[in-house]
């Protein structure tokens, strides 16, 4: 739709140089229609993370503005120098550092509620993976 068809009945005249320029760069910027990949969570842990030293589920965010819709399988790792905890569900690739389990299982649900908002927030101006990352987020993440 154009602006012009959005504006529709309103005397126009002011907007002609505008239209010009939109009609001008109509063609030029064309923003592809939005694909989603169906991707599923698993219902149970995967059999196997090979660098996981514990999976444990999340089934909140301990948020007062965002709640999970699915439970998330958390996957619990060490890094090589053994000082230090990340926190992953690999098919968000989104992670969480501290120095236990549960800093970096807290620091995880920050960096997810921090993602969705950021994308949230930027959603008109992101490209195609972008957009399909949000919408995935939205299919986990709910607002209260």
């Amino acid at each position: 739709m154009t602006p012009a068809a959005i504006i529709e009945g309103v005397n126009t005249s002011h907007y002609k140089i505008g239209q010009s320029l939109v009609d001008s760069l109509e063609g030029v910027i064309k923003q592809e229609p939005l694909t989603t990949k169906s991707v599923t969570l698993p219902s149970k842990p995967p059999a196997e993370y090979p660098e996981a030293i514990r999976i444990c589920r999340l089934r909140d965010l301990k948020s007062y503005k965002y709640a999970l819709r699915k439970v998330l399988f958390l996957q619990i790792e060490k890094t090589e120098d053994g000082e230090t905890f990340i926190a992953k569900v690999p098919i968000l690739e989104i992670f969480g550092l501290g120095n236990t389990e549960e800093a970096a299982t807290k620091d995880f649900r920050l960096t997810l509620i921090d993602d969705y908002e950021i994308l949230a927030e930027e959603e008109d101006k992101l490209g195609n993976d972008l957009r399909e990352h949000l919408h995935y987020l939205r299919t986990i993440i709910r607002e209260i």
